[in-house]
């Protein structure tokens, strides 16, 4: 009886244990460690752009994004069952076209990626990725871009599955771990797809892509930027040795490149005060001149590396302060104020300050004291319309964006327009273009506009005059 009861206990653990799921699948990890079913391989873009996920340079074990390809060439190493041509998998190029694609291919980073277009030729239709090493145990990180939109009048999507193993066939891959799959999920725009893997054997691994579709459904899917690489502490690896240096209206940075970078960085993200300074800086850059800026005033800085392929940013570097030191800030105002009086209007000049260490962001004219105008770049400003025999005062400013100041006022000038009293316009550039025998030809331009309103009723621009006799 005892006996009995041991073993029913045993059952019911087992049993237990089963519908909590506990195991993995082929090595493949999961947040939860629960047995993945296909119809639970579903896209989960993330923004991973401030989440550290892998690591570039060195630790780079596939680095994939067909840029270097040509018509429908995969890339080296690279191989495919299944259709041919347009049918099968192949590269594509931005702007050409795939059988049953609505608009024109985009790829999700640079001119080129890999595609599948209109199944015909039932799910047989696999591409295989270069080799790759792996270590057993060492966890890796697998990253791609994927897009299956399908076709919106038919409401059809290609179904896809991605596998690792370490056979390149599609024999060898019927059996070997699912990474993820869409099956039953259509993906409208291109989605960042991650996972990771742990193997449990060491050797020569290929990622597998598997189109679904049966014959004469599914419609077009792409792959692009595809990324196998170790994970581990310093993923995106963040630059190191950040200083900074006060200088007159100016803070200069100085630090040291990731160790580990590769072909992935793009660039380095300088944050001042904790907001970016844009646009990010060339990769082969390690120092920043930041000016200008107002002496006196403690700036702090930190800097991430930005890197492409896959995209992300790494951690900051240690934050670091420095307060710019020297002269004065200096903004004088505009230089040689003059004016030239017209008809109904007073056209102004000026020069830019003679000096100043500021960010000039333009000028304001003041008519009267009154502002008259919002900023503005150029260095001349027409006021029209006025009232003639009227005089006005003018003075303009210098206005600066960072630090954010205006300038003293520049010294005033007086500008009194001149014309008609009574407003009513007179015709102008009377000239004799003809004069033939017996005959006098006159031309005129029209009165351009009247400062008192008045509505011009008739006009001719030319007369001819001949003797009656």
């Amino acid at each position: 009886m005892k006996k009995f009861i041991f073993i029913m206990v045993l059952m019911s653990c087992f049993a237990l244990m089963l519908s909590a799921n506990y195991f993995t699948d082929n090595g493949l990890a999961t947040s939860e460690n629960t047995i993945m079913k296909k119809s639970d391989f579903v896209p989960t873009p993330r923004d991973r752009s401030m989440d550290p996920v892998r690591n570039p340079g060195s630790r780079n074990l596939l680095v994939e994004g067909f840029e270097g390809t040509t018509g429908m060439n995969l890339p080296t190493g690279w191989t495919k069952v299944g259709a041919t041509g347009e049918q099968g998998w192949r590269t594509i190029e931005n702007g050409e076209s795939l059988p049953g694609v609505e608009d024109e291919w985009v790829s999700h980073d640079g001119v080129r990626a890999l595609a599948r277009g209109w199944q015909q030729s039932g799910s047989a239709n696999w591409v295989f990725s270069s080799g790759f090493t792996l270590t057993a145990g060492s966890s890796i990180a697998i990253s791609f871009w994927v897009q299956a939109p399908g076709y919106s009048s038919l409401g059809e999507w290609d179904d896809i599955e991605v596998k690792i193993g370490q056979t390149a066939t599609a024999a060898g891959m019927a059996s070997a771990p699912q990474v993820w799959s869409n099956v039953g999920t259509r993906i409208g725009d291109w989605t960042l797809i991650t996972q990771s893997y742990t193997p449990t054997t060491a050797g020569t691994y290929y990622l597998a892509f598997h189109d679904l579709s049966a014959t004469g459904t599914g419609i077009w899917l792409g792959i692009d930027d595809v990324f196998v690489g170790n994970e581990g502490p310093g993923i995106f690896l963040p630059p190191t040795n950040l200083t900074a240096t006060g200088a007159s209206m100016a803070v200069d940075l100085s630090w040291t490149a990731p160790a580990e970078n590769g072909d992935n960085l793009a660039g380095y993200r300088i944050f001042r005060n904790n907001v970016a300074i844009v646009p990010d800086v060339s990769p082969t850059a390690t120092t920043y001149h930041d000016s200008p800026l107002p002496n006196g005033v403690e700036v702090s800085y930190f800097v991430r590396a930005v890197y492409t392929m896959p995209a992300g940013v790494s951690d900051p570097t240690a934050t670091v302060t420095a307060t710019p030191v020297g002269g004065e800030f200096i903004n004088n105002p505009p230089r040689n104020l003059t004016e030239i009086s017209g008809d109904s209007k007073v056209t102004l000049s000026w020069q830019e300050p003679a000096t100043h260490n500021g960010l000039l962001a333009g000028y304001q004219v003041y008519r009267n004291g009154a502002l008259l105008t919002q900023i503005i770049a150029t260095t001349g400003f027409t006021d029209v319309p006025l009232v003639n025999g009227v005089p006005y005062e003018y003075t303009v400013v210098a206005v600066y964006e960072f630090p954010a100041v205006t300038s003293a006022h520049t010294d005033p000038v007086v500008g009194t327009p001149e014309g008609s009293a009574s407003g009513l316009h007179k015709p102008t550039n009377l000239t004799t273009p003809m004069t033939l025998p017996g005959s006098v030809t006159l031309s005129w331009d029209v009165p351009v506009y009247s400062s008192e309103g008045g509505t011009m009723m008739s006009h001719v621009t030319s007369e001819e005059w001949a003797n009656a006799y």
